[in-house]
């Protein structure tokens, strides 16, 4: 019987840590959305590019980011990436093709 109460306790206490992760997972994701920092994971994403290859593009000076501390973690805005994408793209002639009637 007491085997069963501690089995009981252990199980709540587990369930309210689960919970207490969850809800704390939940509130770092909503202060990520509403922060202009992104790592560069979701950089990555909003390029549609590998991140290391922002991370390759970052060391070689031309993407800009910001590193806080000693952390290897970048962090970067969206017009950086905007900047830096604009940067890469070459400009492009295109020959107008004038129909005859």
């Amino acid at each position: 019987m007491a085997d069963d109460l501690h089995q009981d306790e252990d199980a709540e206490r587990l369930a309210q840590r689960e919970a207490r992760k969850a809800a704390e997972a939940r509130l770092r994701e909503q202060i990520a959305k509403d922060s202009p920092w992104w790592n560069l994971k979701r950089g990555a994403a909003y390029a549609d590019r590998h991140p290391q290859t922002l991370a390759r593009e970052i060391k070689a000076g031309r993407l800009r980011a910001a590193r806080i501390g000693d952390r290897k973690e970048y962090f970067l805005l969206k017009e950086w990436i905007d900047d830096w994408m604009e940067s890469q793209a070459p400009a492009l002639v295109v020959p107008v093709r004038r129909r005859s009637f």
